[in-house]
């Protein structure tokens, strides 16, 4: 269980809500783990705390805040603790998808909101609720990146203008810097490029076909499934 939930973390989140749809929470399971691992510390009060009432605290913030699981869990998931040493803690959490009729919902067959899309609807990848999360999360961090590339192209500039009669970081460092960024914003637009691929060619590309009635490929079974 990590101290805090990372960037990536958060939009793990938002797609897989995007890719499974909201009527589809209530079959999903938010699972921690590591609590095996969690050592005692001592608060901002002074107060000394158990490995377990720190995984508490971690846990109860993940469920609380609004940016981590307590939009999903309003809508519907549900929540469980994986003991990173126990098979039998492993065992229950695979049983829990075995019993549907006995976890409210959870294990019980159903179709993804990305799948209704591509097969019923015959949206584009780009046009589904998670190609658009997606999307619009590489249009951020690619504004992010052109900013930052601005204001180093600045810096490289004085820099340059008065390197020879000052002590600040040297041309070459942001030039360095400069470039780790440029690299950055093209693997943004690489992968804003593979997103508004078609569907249909991204399946082709792995080899993995699929003919809807309607005769068109698509990358979604129209089968069910479930999610853990």
């Amino acid at each position: 269980m990590q101290t805090r939930m990372g960037g990536s973390g958060i939009r793990s989140l938002g797609i897989l809500e995007r890719l499974t749809g909201g009527h589809n929470l209530d079959n999903i399971l938010l699972v921690s783990n590591m609590w095996d691992a969690l050592k005692g510390t001592v608060n901002n009060d002074g107060q000394r705390l158990t490995g377990q009432e720190v995984g508490e605290l971690r846990e109860r913030e993940l469920i609380m805040n609004p940016e981590f699981w307590k939009g999903l869990i309003d809508q519907g998931a549900h929540t469980s603790r994986h003991r990173g040493g126990s098979w039998e803690s492993a065992h229950e959490l695979i049983r829990r998808f075995l019993r549907p009729d006995a976890n409210r919902g959870v294990g019980r067959r159903m179709k993804l909101l990305l799948q209704e899309e591509l097969v019923d609807q015959q949206k584009r990848l780009e046009e589904t609720e998670v190609g658009n999360y997606i999307n619009a999360k590489l249009y951020e961090g690619q504004q992010k990146l052109e900013k930052e590339i601005a204001e180093l192209r600045r810096k490289h500039q004085r820099a340059l203008d008065g390197y020879a009669t000052s002590s600040s970081a040297s041309p070459s460092d942001i030039g360095s810097q400069l470039e780790e960024k440029k690299k950055g914003l093209n693997d943004v637009r690489k992968k804003a490029e593979i997103l508004g691929k078609r569907v249909d060619q991204l399946i082709d590309d792995q080899g993995n076909k699929v003919t809807t009635p309607a005769g068109r490929t698509s990358g979604a079974h129209a089968g069910l499934c479930n999610m853990m």
